[in-house]
This record gives structure tokens, sequence and C-alpha cells, in this order.
């Protein structure tokens, strides 16, 4: 893929290598430099640049400060901020510039993989305007109902992480920023975060409860927006998806993931919600809830499963194992399931022609499963109704 980079960093030396570090990768770079944030935004101005990545500590006009000016003038720029920093207050401040911050030094590995990664998904939209409202993003909008007892959970001195997890783990535009952080280079240690559990987890209470305090988590969805109910409806059914795609997958089933991956679809809706420019209606919410979560790092794994979940048959195989399907493949099975489940038996179509389904998902998972799976769901929700 050709990428248009600019680098900037006030040590000749870093530069340097990484100019090397591409040219032995032999990617598909035209890398420009600059030695300090004057001279990139004067060079910006000359030629635009698809990424910018910077070095946070800088004379003068610093990382931080930099990326928010191409934010504001150039928003097509991915902006990356490179950084050898400690502390967390530093890190969150490279964030909200940032949208994402790398290790310094960081691998041209690392670094193509989240570059490209990026430009490929932005390359899908083929929406220009839309990119650069979404590059001018702050933090989504999360219900108040959620964030209010968010905050009175971390006011009391007996509450718990995996209280604080739990109380979030529906709520897309907490769980989209959790996991950015928590993917993060100054966070990550080891395996990548998939889960909320996992992320409270690996930031640790007090830092949560400074994020949310201070409102760098979310911003808020005002109670008499005309969206206030509906994306309270959505999250509470992607909850419920969730627990229909772990019924299909059975002992397999990994609960924490496949609650993330269904939260997070519902990210290009809120998206299409909040966004100041029109979203055109033959883009799918999952192409545009993925592009944002790719912009902000999150692991390929839940990206990919968002971009996928009405196309899902993309990523199976040949032979497909029952046991260990996809969780874009279980979500969007999920979903077929629950529409189905709001109707009677009588007034559901037969699997082969039901309207939301993949088709191509028959070749992989017969009808006669599918059929087995929605029968096995009602037997359940008619024993729930009977218990109750």
């Amino acid at each position: 893929m050709h990428v248009e980079a600019l680098f900037v960093d006030d040590h000749p030396e870093d530069l340097h290598h990484l100019l090397h570090a591409v040219s032995q990768a032999r990617l598909d770079w035209h890398v420009r430099t600059a030695a300090s944030g004057e001279e990139a935004l004067a060079m910006l101005q000359l030629q635009l640049a698809d990424v910018v990545i910077s070095d946070m500590r800088m004379p003068g006009m610093d990382g931080g400060v930099l990326l928010n000016r191409v934010r504001q003038h150039y928003p097509s720029a991915v902006r990356l901020i490179l950084s050898a920093e400690g502390g967390a207050r530093g890190f969150m401040r490279a964030t909200s510039a940032a949208h994402q911050v790398l290790g310094k030094p960081c691998d041209v590995e690392v670094l193509q993989r989240v570059v490209e990664e990026t430009l490929h998904f932005q390359a899908r939209l083929r929406a220009p305007e839309l990119v650069d409202a979404m590059h001018q993003l702050g933090p989504l909008p999360s219900l108040p109902r959620i964030s209010q007892k968010l905050e009175e959970r971390l006011r009391d001195e007996y509450a718990t992480l995996n209280e604080v997890a739990t109380l979030v783990s529906a709520d897309p535009a907490i769980v989209a920023r959790v996991l950015q952080i928590a993917n993060s280079s100054y966070f990550r240690r080891g395996s990548e975060v998939l889960d909320m559990q996992t992320a409270v987890s690996r930031l640790g209470f007090e830092l949560i409860r400074s994020l949310v305090l201070t409102r760098e988590l979310y911003a808020l969805l005002p109670s008499n927006s005309t969206a206030h109910a509906e994306v309270q409806h959505d999250n509470e059914v992607a909850v419920q998806i969730s627990e229909v795609a772990c019924f299909i997958a059975g002992k397999q089933a990994n609960q924490r993931e496949l609650l993330t991956v269904s939260v997070l679809c519902n990210v290009g809706k809120l998206l299409r919600l909040m966004l100041p420019v029109p979203v055109p209606g033959n883009l799918p919410d999952a192409l545009i809830g993925a592009y944002l979560l790719s912009l902000w790092g999150l692991p390929f794994r839940l990206v990919q499963s968002v971009a996928f979940v009405d196309e899902p048959a993309s990523l199976m195989t040949d032979r497909a194992d029952l046991d260990a399907l996809p969780s874009a493949v279980l979500i969007h099975l999920a979903r077929c399931l629950f529409s189905r489940l709001k109707r009677a038996p009588d007034a559901v179509p037969r699997w082969g022609a039901e309207e939301e389904l993949d088709q191509r998902l028959l070749a992989h998972v017969d009808s006669l499963q599918l059929q087995a799976w929605e029968d096995g769901l009602r037997r359940r929700a008619d024993q729930s109704r009977g218990d109750n």
C-alpha cells in the first residue's frame, strides 16, 4: 500500500533510524521528515500526508500541540504519537491529540500494521468528508444513566473492579475508549485486551476513577436528545444478542468477547447519530464503526468482527468448525435468531429465505442446524416464562 508519511522529531538520529527501518522493510511509503512542529505544519501546507507521526517531547511546539493543530487544519491525516514518556497523565494528554500512542522506539512492523490497517478501512469508506469528521472526534457520547451510576460506584470505597466493568460493558462509547487505552503501548503488556473485565483490571481502579470523574472517557448524550431512547434500546439489545451468540457457541463460548463485539457493533450507528456531516446511506454502520475502532488502535480481531458482522461468510474457511465459529458469524446468526424469536414460529420464513441472513453461510452452517438453535432458544424462552 502506498502511504504518504510525515515523521516529526527533533532528534536527527531518531529520524534516521525510522527512515532506515522503512527502507529496509521495502515499504511503499514516501516519507518526509521535519525537525519541529512548525516545520511540519509548513510542509503540510505544501503537501498533505496520509499519516503524521510525531515525537511527543520536542522543544517549542511539542507533539500534542502539533497534532491538535493537524486535527484542526488537516483533519484527513491519521495522527500518531511516538512516546517514551512514563506516567499515565502524560499518556492521557497524548491520547487527546493523537488517534494512537505508540512506544518509542517503535518497531517498523508494528508501525506498518497500524498505519496500513487503518488506511485499508479508510479506503473502503470512500467518503472524504466523513473521514475528516471522524478524525476530529473526541470521546463518544454515553447515556447519562450509565455515567451517573458509574460515577456513584467509583465514589464508593467498597466498589470493585468487576462491578465497574459489568456496569459499563454494555455502553459502546465507554467500551471503545477503555479498550483503546488498555491496548495502547503504555498499558498493554503481552496479549491483546479483548474485554472490559481484562481492560479495567489492566488500567486499575484509580486510573478508571480519574478518567471517569474528569470526563476523559466519554461525552454525555443529552437526556433530552431524540436519540436517547434509541441508544438505550440498542445497548440493551446488544447484550441480549450476545447471550444468544453464547447459546449458539455452547461450551466454547467466550462470553466476554462476544459481549464486547456485540456492543461495539453499535459504534457505527452511534456515529451516524452524532456526526456533523451526513453519512452516505449506502455505507453500512458496521464499516463506519470498524474504521473508528481501527483508527483508535483496537485489536484487529475486534475490528474485523465488527467490520464483517453483516457479511461474515467472508471470514469462513472451506470447512467450518461449528465449535469454533468466528465472533462475527456468531453475532450475525444471533441477530437473525433474535429477530425471529420476536415473531411466532409460523410467522417467520424458512431459513433459506431469511432476508437478514448472509446466505453464503448456508454453505457452512446448514438450515437444519439453524432451525435446531432456534427451536432450542424458543424452548428456553417458554421455560423462562413458565418459571416466572
